[in-house]
């Protein structure tokens, strides 16, 4: 085995790009208006941010919808 190859291929791999895709749940009326508060109030990217980590952490309740509701 050529470690010079196998050591260019690591390399390459550590340096591709790499595209992250998160599939978010779709939000209830309720949601929808926080998070818009939320943009409006910390600016477009901070503010989902904040939105998604307050949601996570279980201060905001009901702001997405139920799996297999529609």
């Amino acid at each position: 085995m050529n470690t010079l190859a196998t050591a260019t291929k690591i390399n390459a791999l550590k340096t591709a790009p790499v595209r992250i895709v998160f599939v978010q749940m779709p939000l209830t009326k309720k949601g929808k208006k926080v998070k818009k508060a939320m943009k409006k109030t910390y600016g477009s990217k901070k503010g989902e941010r904040v939105f998604y980590a307050s949601k996570n952490k279980g201060t905001l309740k009901g702001v997405e919808k139920k799996k297999g509701s529609k």
